[in-house]
């Protein structure tokens, strides 16, 4: 196989990802508030605060050198540039091709979220969990629709 073809099938993995993403916009909107509602029942996340507060997802594994490579805009359901904005062109094809595919699977997501939310929180000694109170301020300050619970 040519550098060439090897090109063209890593642009069309990546586009492949581009799409998957965008096709699944309406869910990745979700996720910010499943992740308020999963957060601080029986520890608190960093990885769910940024969901929740900012919009953002990050992708596990584009972790590098202690850096997130690839994030996902919650609100458009778009890839971007792991802490910025920018979104992810063509030219950045080998970060998405480094990516695992599960980590696009945002039905598994909302699934694994749904079930943190519905943990009752930790009442162990030093943790003080996120009351419902304290997820509806926040809810309200980052203009977040907040999942009905099944």
């Amino acid at each position: 196989m040519t550098v060439g073809e090897l090109k063209a099938l890593q642009y069309t993995y990546a586009d492949a990802m581009r799409q998957s993403v965008s096709e699944n916009a309406e869910l990745w909107g979700q996720v910010r508030g499943w992740a308020l509602e999963a957060d601080g029942r029986t520890g608190y996340s960093d990885l769910l605060a940024h969901a929740y507060k900012y919009s953002r997802w990050y992708l596990l594994t584009s972790r590098k050198e202690g850096f997130y490579t690839v994030s996902i805009n919650l609100d458009h359901g778009t890839l971007i540039h792991g802490g910025s904005a920018a979104l992810i062109n063509h030219t950045s094809n080998a970060l998405l091709c480094a990516i695992d595919p599960e980590d696009f699977n945002v039905q598994t997501l909302l699934k694994r979220l749904q079930e943190q939310a519905s943990n009752p929180p930790y009442q162990g000694a030093g943790f003080t969990p996120m009351t419902d109170y304290q997820r509806g301020e926040f809810a309200e300050l980052y203009d977040i629709e907040r999942p009905v619970k099944v």
